[in-house]
């Protein structure tokens, strides 16, 4: 069951035939990851895909000083609900920087590690191309959050970024959101509110 949503999410967004599909889609294995559990994520990653079954997840990118082996400055750099899938682009120095998923929720995840995708894209020019409609397929997602951040408002990105996680919006942590919006915890605080106060001012008619 949950290899066939995968490979029709698969399908859908590297435009491939069933078959092909179906073969991506039985490289992935099961992580299940407790909620606010954390999946450290290296090296053995790069490349590799992602797929989301259930719960929520946040990729986390932490700096680490090299002398006292202390994180001096995390970022959250993606937010995932059922149904997505990414990837892990990064390389790193592992004495500098760390990379993790944090579960909101007791999560289910699904990960086809890059070596088995590497022989499966060797066989066959048109698993090259699946491969790399995926990879541009979240390329485009991450450069539109990144133009998000650097064109729109704060209130912007909070309505856009509530629109794109409906109901799952509230059940991430404000310091989540905040570090992903980058707009500091106060002013998430501030734009909360005022969407509330807006929220029962409608329900009430008295927003005249």
């Amino acid at each position: 069951m949950e290899r066939k949503l995968i490979a029709q999410h698969i399908q859908r967004i590297a435009q491939c035939d069933e078959e092909d599909s179906r073969q991506f889609a039985e490289l992935f294995k099961p992580y299940a990851i407790k909620k606010w559990g954390v999946m450290e994520v290296g090296q053995s990653h790069f490349r590799s895909m992602f797929f989301v079954y259930s719960g929520m997840l946040k990729l986390s990118h932490s700096t680490i000083d090299t002398q006292t082996k202390i994180e001096t400055r995390t970022k959250t750099l993606g937010i995932y609900q059922p149904n997505d899938v990414f990837f892990f682009p990064f390389g790193n120095d592992p004495e500098s920087v760390r990379y993790s998923l944090h579960a909101m929720s007791p999560s289910q995840l699904f990960v086809a590690d890059y070596s088995a995708i590497e022989s499966l894209i060797k066989s066959s020019p048109n698993m090259i191309r699946h491969y790399l409609s995926l990879g541009e397929h979240y390329v485009k997602q991450t450069f539109h959050h990144v133009e998000l951040l650097q064109q729109a408002t704060a209130q912007e990105r909070y309505e856009k970024l509530k629109r794109h996680f409906g109901k799952h919006f509230f059940l991430i942590p404000s310091e989540y959101k905040a570090s992903y919006m980058g707009i500091s915890r106060k002013h998430l605080s501030r734009i909360n509110n005022a969407y509330l106060r807006k929220k029962k001012e409608v329900s009430t008619g008295t927003d005249q």
